[in-house]
């Protein structure tokens, strides 16, 4: 009985020891070709531009379409002179950030009721102002700044989207899909390179 908590014990440590080497790789790799992606471009290269913002005051009914509109999965919230005050995500958006209020178990009993209270806390969430809902602190990048600083930055920070400011306003996003797109690229080229 004693062996085989032992066992038990021995295969948990080996479980963890691996998923720790292959974290470490992964993160290995990923900086290296975020060094490799540092040396040519930076943020101003790849970043998505024209920028939507909207500001505080709007709704998140608005953010919501402006968002499917421009295809994008975030805005910089700005004030009045145009200076980014914080970040509004599709993530932010979705799910239960939505719900003001979490309906009763009671009434959760019924299915036809539990949609109906979701519908109706939809339909209220989308009159609530972005300023209530949206990130404060928002880690953001210059014009100049490496792409491989970049996508260090979103990998520690886990984000997905980095504001590119000049003198605080937004002119840019960098997103992961952005940094996806050199990897891609860069995949691309060796491949070619490797069939020549």
């Amino acid at each position: 009985m004693r062996g085989d908590w032992l066992v038990a014990i021995a295969i948990l440590v080996l479980i963890a020891a691996v998923y720790s080497l292959t974290w470490r790789s992964a993160r290995s790799r990923l900086e290296k070709q975020a060094r490799w992606a540092s040396h040519a471009l930076r943020a101003e290269d790849i970043m998505s531009r024209p920028v939507r913002v909207i500001t505080q005051d709007g709704t998140l009914g608005e953010a919501a379409v402006t968002m499917l509109e421009a295809g994008v999965g975030c805005l910089p919230v700005v004030d009045g002179d145009g200076r980014l005050i914080g970040l509004i995500t599709e993530s932010d958006l979705s799910g239960a950030q939505l719900l003001v209020r979490e309906p009763s178990e009671r009434v959760l009993e019924r299915a036809t009721v539990r949609e109906q209270i979701i519908e109706e806390e939809y339909e209220r969430s989308a009159t609530r102002s972005v300023g209530e809902l949206m990130s404060r602190r928002v880690s953001t990048a210059g014009p100049g700044d490496p792409v491989g600083d970049l996508a260090l930055r979103m990998l520690e920070w886990r984000i997905r989207h980095l504001p590119v400011v000049e003198h605080g306003i937004p002119i840019g996003v960098v997103s992961r899909r952005d940094l996806l797109k050199i990897l891609a690229h860069g995949a691309g080229e060796a491949g070619a390179s490797v069939a020549a």
